[in-house]
């Protein structure tokens, strides 16, 4: 049975060689294996014959599209960490996904030593505490799905 190393270590040399060669093999294995970009590769080994196949032009674009973030992501992991076996299920549905892991955020109890005063007419006042992942993404589509699995 393939290892972890054994399944993202070749992608991570692939990808030390720079985005150009990691997209063009992966694009050439797509449309040699026929392999639908919907679903993921083990999908394909158990399902040659049920699956929906793209056509090349689709191996090109989605690859052509995230595979420089996949070569990237490669490039900075250490394989046989958690990083690496999230990336091995993302890819090949192959490894176990991991538990999330539990993280606590403390909230600081001390109170300001001038609180505003806030005033409501007739409703009830609530608090709300708002966390945010600010980031930019430039080709960000309305109604696409982020992730993509070859």
């Amino acid at each position: 049975m393939l290892s972890i190393v054994d399944l993202v270590t070749p992608l991570q040399v692939l990808a030390l060689l720079g985005n150009s060669a990691f997209v063009d093999t992966i694009v050439a294995l797509c449309q040699t294996l026929k392999v639908s970009t919907r679903q993921s590769i083990s999908h394909w080994l158990t399902n040659v014959q049920r699956m929906k196949l793209e056509d090349d032009d689709v191996c090109q674009g989605a690859i052509g599209e995230q595979g420089p973030i996949i070569a990237h992501d490669l490039r900075h992991i250490l394989v046989s960490g958690q990083t690496g076996t999230m990336i091995c299920d993302a890819l090949f549905g192959l490894c176990q996904a991991l538990a999330v892991n539990p993280y606590i955020v403390s909230i600081p109890s001390a109170a300001p030593s001038n609180p505003k005063v806030w005033k409501s007419s007739h409703r009830t006042l609530f608090q709300v505490l708002h966390f945010s992942d600010v980031h930019i993404d430039r080709q960000y589509t309305a109604n696409s799905s982020p992730f993509i699995e070859i």
